[in-house]
């Protein structure tokens, strides 16, 4: 991990930290050999990224000091809508699309979707914290967890919210370009392992949601996950 994400409810004071959490701890002295006096990064959940300095390492619990804090002011602004995948692969997107900047995942049953595959463990909230948990854990300018939700079907998502609105299909030749406007509030459909029903692109094009091409090859869905955002990243941030 690049930061340990404390949580707020860690905090003794605005100074002092108490991590008692046993995976955390494993982590800090098995993996990492921390002991007294030397200095960690830190990300405090909802304010910013420091570091800080271990006071005292006990058999269940150390002890933190707060010696540096800046403030992270986020301008994350992309939801992702997941036809319902395999729990592995499900884990793999949270905690990957959490770092690369993700605000929102929204899980559905897609019409070729598995209908256990909603019901599966991962999508415990003692899961998904961890999932996003770890996500932040390898990012500097995200403080804060993204949000979670499922649906039953695609047509239970709200799309008034969004300016923007895409679903991901192809190969094709409708990419993203230096002209797309990334900056506004955007949801963006993935589809399944199985890929889109004839309804559901018809939906999309019921619903004035735009295609997008992301490569010339077909992928898996946490890989078309991860093209999509890197290349998002790219023409929200070009310069020219």
């Amino acid at each position: 991990m690049n930061y340990v994400c404390i949580k707020p409810e860690w905090r003794l004071n605005q100074e002092e930290i108490k991590i008692s959490d046993s995976e955390v701890l494993t982590h800090l002295k098995d993996v990492l050999g921390k002991k007294a006096g030397d200095i960690l990064k830190i990300k405090l959940l909802g304010e910013g990224v420091g570091k800080a300095v271990i006071k005292s390492m006990g058999f269940d619990q150390i002890v933190l000091e707060v010696c540096e804090l800046e403030r992270i002011s986020e301008t994350r602004n992309i939801t992702l809508a997941i036809g319902a995948c395999r729990p592995l692969m499900s884990k793999r997107i949270m905690e990957h699309g959490t770092t690369l900047g993700v605000k929102e995942f929204i899980f559905f049953k897609s019409f070729f979707s598995e209908s256990s595959y909603l019901d599966s463990k991962v999508f415990k909230p003692a899961n998904v914290e961890k999932y996003f948990t770890k996500g932040l854990a390898q990012t500097e300018n995200v403080v804060n967890l993204p949000s979670f939700s499922k649906r039953k079907s695609i047509k239970e998502i709200c799309l008034q919210s969004y300016d923007q609105k895409l679903y991901l299909h192809g190969p094709g030749d409708k990419y993203l370009s230096p002209k797309t406007s990334m900056k506004d509030s955007l949801i963006v459909f993935l589809g399944g392992e199985r890929g889109w029903h004839e309804s559901e692109l018809q939906y999309f094009k019921n619903n004035s949601i735009t295609e997008v091409a992301i490569s010339e090859s077909i992928l898996r869905v946490e890989f078309a996950m991860q093209a999509f955002m890197a290349q998002a990243e790219w023409v929200k941030n070009a310069r020219y």
